[in-house]
């Protein structure tokens, strides 16, 4: 249903602009072409992502995460208190 509204909205839009019926999509097009708007949402074509090994930079950035991390961790440890 989420989909058919949208699909029938569509083709009342084709009617009103003049779209011959050969030149509309059915369901099954209209449904494939959303999904690949789904899948594709917020991808960039101009972000493009190091292939291979990593360099240095990106080891010692990956350095600095698991240091702070591990810091996070040793904070929230509790340490025991001695009564005396």
């Amino acid at each position: 249903m989420a989909i058919c509204n949208p699909w029938l909205e569509y083709l009342q839009d084709c009617n009103l602009l003049g779209i011959e019926k050969k030149k509309q999509m059915d369901l099954l097009h209209f449904k494939m072409r959303l999904a690949d708007n789904l899948i594709n949402l917020g991808r960039s074509d101009n972000i493009k992502r190091p292939r291979g090994r990593p360099t240095s930079a990106s080891r010692h950035r990956l350095h600095l995460l698991q240091k702070r991390k591990r810091q996070r961790n040793q904070s929230r440890i509790k340490k025991p208190v001695m009564i005396t």
